[in-house]
């Protein structure tokens, strides 16, 4: 045969094509296998039509004996592999290893001046690599130049045996990664980094969490995999081997009770004061976004002139959540007739006040802080019939506020 005939010829055609096997990239898995069948096939058809002394040798044909053996034997293991479980325990994806979202089994480097460009902007993702393969950006056994954008989601990506979680399948470099939005988390293979690189490869490339406008927090499940922060430009490189970052970054934060509702990153502070009605300090702290302020000192009162007796209605302007820099100052309300603990309102503990003063109680003329608003029908004496009129008033009884004497 033509193998026979042409023995150096067919030995270097098959040695060429072994060769541009292993350095041209594939276009797929479908066409990965055809290919190494045609290598195969080329293969036999040279050792059948060949009388080779390396093919033809005691070894080799002892090998050629059991070959059918072989072949049940490691269909055997197979099967037992597969029954307990452990067919993917180093990553799992088929054979050709290609990156869960990204590129394909021995993808090779791209054109000069070309990226594979990978962008991800919401939705709920997972990605798997195969093995070899990253979750997010490079396939099997190539160098692969990547970016990667994501500017929200929430992702989880974990890497097949040997790829990055983020990053660089086996061998490869993590090129360009920028995480400006979302929920991240990247678990490595082994021998690989959570973002960056994959095994045999020392470049992390490039990773930037964040912008000037977002806050991140990051959470190392992995202490093996270190991390290094620049934080003045929100970059992190990974480094060290086998890890799971955890990312959690907004573009938008909305703050509750003082952290991102999303993220849980600490809300900005703002300087909260509250002062008199002259504008005196009272009190000025610092308050995180979407918390309620509170004073907790002494509340200010006013002192009253004559016959006018002031409580304090509350601060101004009215206390809310947190969105600013804001002061709040102290307001005073006038005192009416029948506020006799001057307290701001009319009811039940005024007209108790004033039953038990006008009934000889002790020290109840202590409680009454100004005696002019005990004087309700205003006719110069406070008695039994102030009393009864306060207490049916703030009872309910209809038509005893007409018995209340206004007071210039």
């Amino acid at each position: 045969g033509f193998c026979g005939r042409k023995r150096p010829l067919a030995l270097v055609l098959r040695l060429t094509g072994t060769v541009l096997w292993f350095a041209l990239p594939h276009g797929g898995s479908t066409v990965f296998y055809l290919e190494s069948l045609v290598a195969m096939v080329l293969w036999l058809a040279y050792a059948i039509g060949v009388d080779s002394r390396f093919l033809s040798c005691r070894p080799a044909r002892g090998l050629s004996g059991i070959s059918m053996e072989l072949y049940l034997a490691q269909m055997v293991v197979f099967r037992v592999v597969q029954r307990l479980g452990l067919l993917y325990l180093f990553g799992t994806g088929g054979v050709g290893g290609a990156a869960g979202i990204g590129a394909s089994h021995h993808s090779g480097k791209t054109a000069p001046g070309k990226l594979l460009t990978i962008n991800i902007n919401g939705g709920d993702i997972s990605a798997q690599g195969g093995n070899f393969a990253s979750g997010i950006g490079g396939g099997s056994n190539r160098y692969c130049d990547i970016a990667i954008n994501i500017k929200a989601g929430t992702i989880n990506a974990k890497g097949g045996m040997s790829g990055a979680g983020i990053g660089g399948g086996a061998d490869g470099a993590g090129g360009t990664i920028n995480i400006t939005g979302g929920v991240v988390t990247a678990e490595s293979g082994s021998n690989a980094v959570a973002i960056g690189h994959g095994n045999n490869n020392s470049d992390n490339g490039t990773l930037n969490l964040g912008n000037d406008s977002t806050h991140y927090k990051i959470a190392t499940v992995s202490s093996d995999n270190k991390l290094n922060y620049v934080d003045s430009s929100k970059r992190m490189s990974t480094c060290q081997n086998s890890g799971k970052i955890h990312a959690e970054i907004c573009n938008n934060h909305e703050y509750a009770n003082g952290i991102c509702k999303y993220c849980g990153v600490d809300a900005p502070e703002f300087t909260v004061t509250f002062t008199d009605e002259n504008g005196k300090t009272l009190k000025s702290y610092k308050v995180r976004q979407s918390l309620m302020p509170e004073f907790d000192g002494v509340i200010p009162q006013k002192q009253g002139t004559g016959d006018i007796s002031y409580y304090f209605s509350g601060w101004s302007p009215k206390v809310e959540l947190v969105t600013g820099n804001v002061t709040y100052k102290a307001t005073y309300g006038i005192c009416g007739v029948g506020d006799v603990n001057i307290d701001g309102k009319v009811n039940g503990s005024d007209a108790g006040i004033l039953t038990r003063y006008t009934s000889g109680w002790a020290n109840y003329d202590k409680k009454i802080k100004n005696m002019k608003l005990a004087d309700i029908n205003g006719d110069g004496k406070i008695n039994g019939s102030d009393a009864g009129i306060l207490s049916r008033y703030t009872s309910g009884w209809t038509n005893y506020a007409k018995f209340f004497t206004a007071r210039s």
